[in-house]
């Protein structure tokens, strides 16, 4: 089995596979930790997408998505961690984690891939406050 090593966390809306092995980042907030994302109503659920780019792996890996609030508490994810088989003729990695939670409150969080149990990559990205909406 090899681990792959993350050398990239990008966050977006979403990611769609198309053909030839391509994908499409849909609403692309930039790469950690050099993101800034505005939430309305920090009530609501929060849909992300955050992609862990990395070095080629290989073997049976099991795979979930770790998110800490400004204080380290872990915030909720209602999407259930996966298992995934890596092949050793792909030349990268390239973990999707969706994500959809209720934040506590604007501030800085931490993110990392856990893979096998154990963390990857942590990094971070920052919420704010948006303005609200114009009536």
């Amino acid at each position: 089995m090899i681990i792959p090593q993350i050398t990239c966390c990008l966050i977006c809306d979403g990611v769609r596979q198309e053909t030839q092995n391509k994908y499409i980042i849909l609403g692309f907030f930039g790469a950690t930790p050099h993101v800034e994302i505005f939430v309305r109503d920090f009530k609501l659920t929060v849909p992300l997408c955050f992609l862990f780019l990395g070095t080629q792996s290989e073997g049976h890996l099991r795979l979930e998505l770790s998110v800490k609030g400004p204080s380290g508490q872990l915030v909720a994810n209602s999407i259930a961690p996966f298992e995934a088989d890596m092949r050793p003729n792909i030349q990268a990695t390239l973990l999707i984690f969706y994500f959809s939670g209720v934040f506590p409150g604007p501030g800085k969080y931490q993110v990392s891939a856990m893979i096998n149990g154990m963390e990857h990559y942590p990094t971070s990205f920052t919420l704010s406050q948006a303005a609200p909406a114009a009536v």
